[in-house]
């Protein structure tokens, strides 16, 4: 999907008016997809508040693959060069009931990189299949190129909302699994849970349960990363 639209609306770039709307065109395999570009100018490199708005209506790339229905926005909130290549930029997604494969998303994804690290901040962002309760996100995931990752934030389930933190900074190394780092879930009433991975548990997670009241461990599972 992603090589399609960009095919057909990142060439657009060049040519755009300032504002511009496009007309509805016929996906590879179904259904059609329309659009609107807003660029700073003609020919110019991307540039902080350059928006692609993008609408979905039954809309299949493959024979066999789910319809794509919803609208998707992209604005780019920074953008800095080095030489010709860009160095550095932030981008804000915004879904407003954008849906495939039976899940519905709306809401917002700002996606920053730079040199040493990228980041994902989502704001609002559900996400809701059939009549299960949505899932709704609101923190921000930071991923260095060292292979640290920390979590901060909240995430709403079964409409309750839980405070994700990462008191130890998650890395990952060269494994397929976290080998240090620790993620705590705390709910409302102050009750938590710390994820909990080491060099020296072999491939092993304990999950630590805090009651509301003190800082004092009530109990712990431990289990392989692998059956998780």
């Amino acid at each position: 999907m992603a090589k399609w639209v960009v095919a057909r609306y990142g060439s657009k770039r060049e040519t755009a008016l300032a504002f511009e709307e496009f007309p509805a065109e016929p996906c590879p395999a179904g259904g059609s997809l329309s659009g609107s570009t807003n660029y700073s100018s003609d020919g110019d490199p991307l540039v902080a508040g350059d928006t692609i708005t993008l609408n979905f209506t039954n809309c299949i790339f493959e024979l066999g693959d789910p319809s794509v229905n919803g609208g998707i926005s992209l604005t780019f909130n920074s953008v800095t060069y080095s030489g010709a290549e860009i160095s550095s930029a932030s981008l804000t997604m915004r879904f407003t009931s954008f849906s495939s494969y039976g899940n519905v998303v709306n809401g917002a994804a700002t996606v920053a990189l730079n040199s040493t690290s990228t980041s994902v901040a989502y704001s609002n962002f559900s996400s809701t299949r059939g009549s299960t309760p949505a899932i709704i996100l609101n923190y921000t995931a930071v991923f260095t190129n060292d292979g640290d990752l920390n979590i901060n934030g909240l995430i709403s389930l079964n409409n309750n909302t839980y405070t994700l933190s990462t008191p130890v900074s998650i890395i990952t190394g060269s494994s397929s699994y976290p080998i240090l780092g620790t993620l705590s879930v705390t709910d409302a009433s102050g009750g938590r849970i710390d994820i909990v991975s080491s060099s020296t548990s072999g491939g092993f997670v304990d999950c630590d349960l805090y009651l509301p009241g003190d800082n004092i461990s009530d109990g712990r599972i431990s289990s392989a990363w692998s059956a998780l």
